[in-house]
């Protein structure tokens, strides 16, 4: 790897990372709260970094950036990232230094998991900074920093490759950092909507910013102990919902949805999929929940909807307390975060366009079982998958699960 370049582009990270700072400071300002040295600080130490990847790094106009260089630049800056907006926490004395650093990992990596315990003590600029931190890594800050950094666009399909997530290598517009910038405007668009809608729907323009930063970027983050179950509005559950669900949907189909029309939606696969069981698990858990928890239809099926949605989503927000549903519903949760939302979105899981192929994949080698002499292939969306992408697919989901499991195991010796 070419550490020049590297730290060359993590210096435009934490040039980014400390503009974006200011926008709390401002609020701290403006709200007259007690945390202004410590977002300043912050700030300042970020456009230190700066400086010294500006001093110390570089790269030549024109000279393509390698592979290595992508992977390595991505890797890091996630380290990096959430190092500095970690910052803002332990300055303020708000957690310890590794507490600080697990919040804004899972706020950059729309985790929604907090190390926070009680959110009514803390200032609203920092509130707002968490959020912030959900929207920036919703989008993916390589993303952003391919869209926003014209000097590596030749090079910059390795670092988009490296973070955005999905086996389909399809283009929506010619040039990468083009379409960088529509998926930016496309998600700077549904924040904006949703942010005015749940206005409309009551909420203070404090809470409208901070729950539809949240919310699109599928992060989970509140600005309330009780999640959205502090609203108590059925109202703000649906809408929360339909944009989860949007939020879990391919971006860039959404951009073909804008150039040809609705009907791009039932002609892919992965979405049609998404919705349905989306669609299929709020019935399932709604009729369990009604006949098993005591709910009404109209509350069992807004409950339903809702968690579905933010679990299909990854998103994690919560409006009822699902711990104390039938162990049937839990399960459909559980299935639902771990299958996650469409490839290109800002959600997590697996994603439905590799569950679904590895589907067709089991039952083709069932069918190839029976019919030994048959030569039976995996289409997706009328293509036919080479044997490589299949191969990748079902290497990434035993990884995936193999995480899961040690992971598992680690947390249970504490």
């Amino acid at each position: 790897m070419n550490a020049k370049v590297i730290l060359y582009l993590l210096g435009k990270i934490s040039l980014g990372m400390g503009l974006a700072q200011s926008v709390p400071l401002l609020m701290a300002v403006y709200y007259g709260e007690p945390c202004i040295a410590e977002l300043m600080l912050s700030m300042l130490a970020a456009f230190a970094l700066f400086r010294f990847g500006e001093r110390f790094g570089g790269m030549q106009r024109g000279r393509n950036i390698s592979v290595r260089d992508g992977i390595g630049t991505v890797f890091f800056a996630w380290l990096l990232a959430a190092a500095l907006a970690a910052l803002p926490y332990l300055f303020l004395g708000l957690l310890d230094p590794a507490a600080a650093y697990f919040e804004s990992m899972s706020g950059l990596t729309t985790t929604g998991a907090t190390a926070i315990a009680d959110l009514s003590v803390v200032p609203k600029s920092i509130l707002f900074w968490r959020s912030l931190t959900h929207w920036i890594g919703g989008i993916g800050i390589i993303v952003l920093f391919v869209a926003l950094l014209p000097q590596i666009s030749g090079s910059a399909v390795y670092l988009f490759n490296a973070e955005v997530s999905g086996f389909s290598n399809s283009r929506i517009l010619p040039r990468l950092r083009g379409t960088a910038i529509t998926l930016f405007y496309i998600y700077l668009l549904l924040t904006v909507t949703l942010a005015i809608v749940l206005g409309v729907l009551g909420m203070s323009a404090f809470d409208a910013v901070n729950h539809s930063f949240s919310a699109i970027a599928t992060g989970g983050f509140s600005v309330y102990n009780e999640s959205i179950a502090h609203f108590g509005s059925d109202a703000v559950k649906i809408v929360l919902g339909l944009f989860m669900l949007l939020a879990g949907g391919n971006f860039a189909l959404y951009y073909q949805l804008a150039q040809s029309g609705v009907k791009v939606l039932w002609q892919d696969m992965e979405f049609k999929t998404y919705i349905a069981m989306s669609l299929c698990f709020t019935v399932l858990i709604a009729a369990n929940i009604v006949y098993s928890s005591g709910y009404g239809l109209r509350d069992g099926l807004v409950a339903a909807f809702f968690h579905v949605s933010s679990f299909a989503s990854t998103t994690g927000y919560v409006a009822d307390n699902y711990d104390l549903w039938p162990a049937f519903s839990k399960l459909i949760l559980a299935v639902m975060y771990i299958t996650g939302g469409c490839a290109g979105s800002t959600a997590g899981g697996v994603k439905i366009c590799r569950v679904v192929v590895l589907i067709k994949t089991v039952a083709a080698e069932l069918r190839r079982t029976l019919h030994p002499q048959m030569l039976l292939s995996v289409y997706y969306d009328k293509r036919r998958l080479s044997t490589q992408t299949i191969i990748n697919i079902s290497r990434f989901f035993f990884i995936y699960i193999l995480v899961i499991a040690a992971l598992s195991v680690v947390l249970t010796i504490d």
